[in-house]
C-alpha cells in the first residue's frame, strides 16, 4: 500500500482533515496535501508516523479465528472477497490477492454486493482501488 493509500484510508477511518492529520503527524498541511497529491515524498521519519497511525486506525480489525466464520469454502467468491475486504487482517487480505484473480476482485468493486458492506470495509476498498463505491452498498440495520 502507497503512502497516499495509506494517508486517504487514514483520513476516511478517522475523520480527520488534512490540517488535523498534518498535527498528528508534526507536519505542515502542504506537506500532507503534497504527499496526497504525489506531489512529493515523505522523509523516513514521517513514514514510520504514517505506518503507526495507518495500523492504529485499519489494522485494529483482528479476527483472532480467522475468517472461517464469516466465509467457508462454499461460499461465492463475490461473497468471500467482500467479507475479506469488510473484516479481514492485513494477512488474510495479501493472501486473498494470491488465491483469487484480480478481475474476480475488481468485480466485487464495480459489481458490488449491495447491503453487504461495513463503512470501514468501504473505505478501504475505495482507497487501495481508487474507486467510489455507493453509499447503497454499506450493511443497514433499519
Amino acid at each position: 500500500m502507497t503512502t497516499r493509500q495509506k494517508l486517504r484510508l487514514i483520513q476516511k477511518l478517522s475523520g480527520l482533515t488534512q490540517t488535523e492529520l498534518a498535527g498528528k503527524l508534526d507536519v505542515s498541511f502542504v506537506s500532507i496535501n503534497r504527499w496526497i497529491k504525489k506531489r512529493a515524498t515523505p522523509r523516513r521519519k514521517a513514514v514510520e508516523k504514517i505506518d503507526q497511525l495507518y495500523r492504529t486506525y485499519a489494522e485494529t480489525r483482528k479476527s483472532p479465528v480467522g475468517l472461517t466464520w464469516v466465509a467457508a469454502t462454499s461460499t461465492p467468491t463475490k461473497t468471500y472477497v467482500t467479507r475479506v475486504i469488510n473484516l479481514g487482517t492485513w494477512e488474510e487480505w495479501k493472501d486473498l490477492q494470491k488465491s483469487v484473480p484480480k478481475t474476480v476482485i475488481l468485480d466485487a468493486l464495480e459489481h458490488p454486493l449491495i447491503g453487504q458492506w461495513t463503512p470501514r470495509g468501504k473505505a478501504f476498498a475505495e482507497c487501495v482501488f481508487d474507486r467510489i463505491l455507493s453509499h447503497s452498498v454499506l450493511i443497514s440495520y433499519a
